[in-house]
């Protein structure tokens, strides 16, 4: 994911960036229940397989 740096504001991103972003954010925050749609709209290939991998570890660390 390409940003201007740490200090940049989420909506300086891109549309798929910024679904990478909010994905990441929702995961990073260790959630009880994690309710998704679509989270791979806006994203190449390989982020939306690195998404679904994410999802699914997800699910099975329970």
């Amino acid at each position: 994911m390409k940003a201007g740096g740490w200090g940049s504001p989420a909506k300086s991103l891109s549309g798929g960036n910024l679904q990478k972003f909010i994905i990441g954010r929702e995961i990073s925050q260790a959630p009880k229940v994690l309710v998704i749609a679509q989270p791979t709209w806006g994203v190449d290939v390989g982020a939306a397989a690195q998404i679904h991998n994410e999802i699914l570890d997800l699910r099975r660390e329970g």
